[in-house]
Parts: structure tokens; C-alpha cells; sequence
């Protein structure tokens, strides 16, 4: 899986560019179907990741929940993930 970016007019940082390759690959560990987009917008970066089945879900939410725990990043989730196998979430930019 490789996310579809949207509105990466200039270059990446390159802790944002690694962030975002941390989480292609945690998706693909759990789903390797899962079609992903991310959309960078001034003040957050927001993550859809759509999994080839609803079976996924659980297993993407605690992989992503631990990696922004490692991290140390926060994030907030869309309601209503587990019940389209869609998951929706945003990661403010601080700059």
C-alpha cells in the first residue's frame, strides 16, 4: 500500500516524510490491501485508510494507537471507524 497524498505542495520535512512511512508500513503489516490517502492541510494532517475487509479494523487501530504512542503523538479519530472499515484520523501540525 502506498498513500495517495494530497496537498504536499513543497517538500516534506523529513520527520513528517518519516512519520508517514512509519504508518505505510504498519498498515501493510495488518493489511496489505488497504488503500490509504492523506490529505496535509495548514494546521493537521488527515489519514484515511480504507481496509479490504471490516476484519482489519481492530488489528489497524491497535497497531496505529501504538506506534503514535511511541512516538508520542496524539491523535484524534473519526467516529464511526469500525463500522465502515474506514479509518479516519487527524494529526495537528505544529510549526
Amino acid at each position: 500500500m502506498k498513500f495517495l497524498k494530497e496537498g504536499f505542495s513543497s517538500p516534506t520535512l523529513d520527520n513528517d516524510e518519516q512519520y508517514i512511512l512509519l504508518v505505510e508500513s504498519m498498515v501493510n503489516s495488518v493489511d496489505n490491501n488497504a488503500i490509504g490517502k492523506i490529505i496535509k492541510t495548514p494546521s493537521s494532517y488527515i489519514f484515511r485508510i480504507s481496509t479490504s475487509d471490516v476484519v482489519y479494523v481492530n488489528s489497524l487501530i491497535s497497531s496505529i494507537n501504538e506506534l503514535n504512542t511511541f512516538v508520542k503523538i496524539s491523535l484524534n479519530w473519526a467516529k464511526s471507524c469500525k463500522k465502515n472499515g474506514t479509518l479516519s484520523f487527524t494529526i495537528p501540525i505544529f510549526v
